[in-house]
């Protein structure tokens, strides 16, 4: 039997090769649709606020559009979360990730603001239906032995087409412009390739096997029964969530700027910084599970998170570049290496049938606050990155000091599950 407090070496990658071999086919086809539409959607994140830039649009506008897309996300969620468990998860995801990629499509193409913010917020409405998927998905081709590692090989997955995607939109986007194709039209080519991309993503999903996916028996969430869901354990888990989304809201939505405003670095060094951070980001969450299975799901969400926050604070007052670059790489590995773990965790402390809206809630507490973010850089804090980063490192740190506190003692209930599973699956 394999055992985390053992797995080093040779040990670490024969217990990934296990884990990996117990995933599901479905699995597998749903992995590889999240690639494509991960690609693509790179296009996007990259690329969309230097066009809003480079088309004459001021940070406070940028700021509003990004605003107004989270609080599409928060108004879709609820509804997203009650659906998952009416209809066929796999209708869900293909009917849906068509819709938000023919909007995103149309949003680039318009030149009229309120068209932008238009179709920029149903494009995020459609997308939200897709991303709440995610989980009730994995929970319901899974077992509790493989499971943190697919939600790992899930992030993975995303961040591997961000790797793809950042450098190769950056790389587009120059040669187009070099090519002597205008900046504006440069960016909204490429992002219409990105576009396309999502699209393709949709293939896969027609494989996946209705039959093959273990339906909750529970009685379904609905608006009436919302006061009988586990209030006071989504309250708890809420609260440092909405801490930590607020801080990232700061931060990671804007870096492509605070790159270019900050040290005037073109678009294709640009896709190759958002690389790194994805590479860096692969290999912090491939080694999550490991280390959750040796010193707990807890224990290693707040550690990373608080070894995060001196690289933030780098990024507040450094004027070199290469300092801020390894700093922001950095961080992001040791920051987003906890959410695999805490889907994981959060997906298990829940009863079947309200793992949906239990991803909503958390979807929609996660974009409100990006929204409220994104409102503060544009219109309170003017852009001042150095003030953005401080607040993000207190609200990091206040996070992680209330999830250790709400949560240290939620695993054992949890570990006589999991070790019955593995006896059953591990000779």
């Amino acid at each position: 039997m394999f055992k985390g407090a053992t797995a080093s070496g040779g040990k670490f990658f024969a217990l990934y090769k296990n884990r990996l071999g117990l995933f599901s086919r479905n699995v597998w086809f749903f992995l590889t649709g999240v690639f494509c539409i991960g690609l693509g959607m790179t296009f996007w994140n990259l690329l969309f606020n230097l066009y809003l830039q480079e088309a004459g649009y001021d940070k406070a506008f940028i700021g509003n559009v990004l605003a107004l897309g989270n609080i599409a996300v928060a108004i879709a969620a609820i509804p997203a979360g009650l659906l998952t468990s009416r209809i066929s998860l796999k209708t869900q995801i293909i009917g849906m990730q068509t819709l938000s990629a023919l909007a995103f499509g149309i949003a680039i193409m318009m030149d009229r603001p309120p068209l932008i913010i238009a179709f920029v917020f149903t494009a995020f409405a459609f997308s939200t239906f897709v991303r709440v998927v995610g989980g009730p998905f994995v929970m319901r081709n899974s077992s509790p032995v493989e499971r943190t590692y697919i939600f790992s090989t899930l992030f993975v997955i995303m961040l591997a087409g961000g790797v793809v995607g950042n450098a190769l939109a950056g790389f587009l986007a120059e040669l187009l412009m070099h090519s002597g194709v205008p900046p504006i039209a440069s960016y909204r080519y490429v992002i219409l390739m990105g576009v396309g991309s999502s699209m393709i993503g949709v293939l896969p999903f027609f494989f996946i096997r209705t039959s093959d996916i273990n339906t909750p028996t529970g009685t379904a969430p609905s608006l009436k029964n919302f006061r009988k869901l586990e209030w006071p354990l989504y309250i708890k888990a809420m609260i440092p969530h909405i801490l930590v989304a607020s801080g990232a809201g700061l931060i990671v939505q804007f870096m492509n700027l605070y790159f270019k405003d900050v040290f005037n670095s073109d678009d294709q060094a640009i896709g190759i910084y958002m690389s790194a951070q994805a590479c860096t980001m692969v290999f912090g969450i491939m080694l999550a599970p490991v280390l959750a299975e040796r010193f707990g799901k807890v224990n290693t969400i707040v550690t990373s998170q608080l070894a995060s926050l001196p690289f933030i604070l780098v990024l507040a007052f450094t004027d070199n570049l290469p300092l801020a670059v390894a700093a922001f790489v950095t961080r992001s590995a040791l920051m987003n290496m906890s959410s695999p773990i805490f889907n994981t965790l959060l997906m298990e402390l829940s009863r079947p049938e309200e793992q949906g809206i239990l991803n909503a809630l958390f979807m929609m507490a996660w974009s409100i606050s990006w929204a409220f973010s994104a409102f503060l850089y544009g219109r309170v804090l003017n852009a001042d990155y150095t003030l953005c980063f401080i607040i993000a490192t207190g609200l990091y740190l206040s996070s992680s000091i209330l999830y250790y506190i709400f949560f240290r003692n939620a695993e054992k209930g949890l570990h006589s599950k999991a070790a019955a599973a593995a006896a059953d699956i591990i000779p």
